[in-house]
């Protein structure tokens, strides 16, 4: 794998400093993993479709900003709604969804293409 960097230019636009980095990178356990978390949300979506189905538009909005780690004053600042109305709408969605803690949160925005 490698990447570069450019920190100055000169007047023309070509470069003048560049930081180059490259490091080696097993492709075949890189992309093996990546198979095996694709088909491990895949499965995850498939068993768990019809309880996503159940929330409403808001829902999967304020269930986006929870898994991006919003909290619940930022996400109501976002949308204009009262503190209290997200932490409703969490507790629905947790309700919907049959979840208690974060990580599931995260792993249904993550399955259900949300982040």
């Amino acid at each position: 794998m490698a990447c570069a960097r450019i920190f100055k230019w000169d007047d023309a636009r070509n470069p003048e400093l560049v930081l180059c980095n490259f490091s080696p990178m097993d492709t075949i356990h890189f992309i093996g993993n990546k198979a095996i978390r694709l088909q491990e949300e895949v499965e995850f979506r498939f068993q768990h479709e019809e309880e996503f189905e159940r929330l409403t538009p808001r829902e999967l909005e304020i269930l986006k900003y929870f898994a991006l780690s919003k909290s619940s004053a930022e996400i109501a600042e976002t949308l204009f709604i009262s503190e209290m109305t997200v932490k409703t709408h969490r507790k629905h969605i947790k309700k919907k969804l049959n979840i208690g803690s974060y990580f599931d949160l995260v792993q249904y925005a993550r399955a259900f293409d949300l982040i």
